[in-house]
């Protein structure tokens, strides 16, 4: 099945300034939204865009731009037509390779070979740098793993609060304390509920990131952190521990259910029944620093394509 991969023929067109169309899909530029999408030069790192050209002698070559500097890579017509029909089938280049290992080698040999022609072509002696193999992208795994977990058990915590813990009685006021309200928890029905929940929410959240994943290649070398990351992820950490305080008084106060300040579980002295709260409310500031940190790449990833496109070529 893998020798079919990349069975194509195509008729390239050639624009004036000697660049090629080889996909409509991409037109004379792919950028890094389209690398990403059609799973395009995996290894390099810091990818702005590249384009295809036809030489006066009809060779070609990659001129490719990362955020540090551009250069080129020596291409074949095989390699050229190679690449048209990646993105022309991307979507059932995907399912093919992640259905036959051995589609899956020879497109990892493929790029291996295109990205390590620059040292060969330069004539400097430099060492071609190893690319770094094609693999599976999991973010979108991690990331609703994580906020299924929290969601479920900010639910579930919810629910045992109505219907787990209930309210026994009084303690009669001193001179320096009002009377404190005394509560009662159902262990085996409050872990239950809220451990299930979370586990379900961590499932299904598993599920959908699963799915969103299938036939997405990972982007082996992000790019390089600007001021947009560090300000991005710095505001997600404030914005997510504000949140976690905020949960966590709820999970003392069992999701509103409790009197917040003068009240206690008589059978819970350690005060463990606030762990489901804790766990959402790490939850939550591990969502929103990720968030901000994706905020920040992008405007870092924006930064340096206008700064790259400003640069004479």
């Amino acid at each position: 099945m893998g020798r079919h991969l990349f069975a194509t023929a195509l008729l390239l067109t050639v624009t004036s300034a000697g660049t090629l169309v080889i996909s409509p899909r991409v037109g004379a530029e792919v950028d890094s939204v389209e690398r990403l999408r059609y799973r395009l030069f995996p290894s390099i790192n810091n990818f702005i865009c590249a384009s295809v050209i036809q030489t006066a002698d009809s060779h070609y070559c990659a001129q490719v731009t990362t955020a540090e500097r551009s250069y080129s890579l020596r291409l074949t017509r095989t390699q050229v037509e190679r690449i048209a029909f990646i993105i022309n089938n991307d979507s059932a280049i995907a399912a093919q390779v992640a259905d036959d290992q051995f589609s899956a080698a020879a497109l990892e040999r493929f790029w291996a070979e295109l990205e390590s022609s620059e040292a060969a072509e330069s004539g400097t002696g430099a060492v071609a740098r190893k690319p770094v193999p094609n693999r599976p992208s999991v973010e979108n795994r991690v990331f609703w793993t994580n906020r299924g977990i929290w969601m479920g058990a900010t639910a579930g915590n919810a629910a045992a609060a109505q219907f787990a813990i209930r309210q026994v009685g009084w303690e009669q006021p001193t001179e320096c304390l009002p009377a404190i309200a005394v509560y009662h928890v159902n262990h085996p029905l409050f872990w239950t509920t809220t451990t299930g929940a979370t586990l379900l929410g961590g499932t299904l959240g598993y599920i959908h990131g699963a799915s969103l994943d299938r036939g997405q290649i990972g982007d082996t070398m992000p790019p390089k952190s600007g001021i947009g990351t560090f300000v991005g992820t710095l505001v997600g950490v404030v914005l997510g521990s504000q949140a976690t305080r905020l949960i966590w008084w709820w999970g003392v106060t069992q999701f509103g259910y409790r009197y917040p300040l003068y009240s206690k579980i008589d059978n819970d002295p350690h005060g463990l029944t606030v762990i489901p709260a804790f766990i959402a409310g790490i939850g939550v500031m591990v969502d929103l620093t990720y968030l901000g940190y994706k905020v920040g790449q992008a405007f870092d990833r924006r930064s340096a394509a206008a700064a790259a496109k400003a640069k004479p070529r």
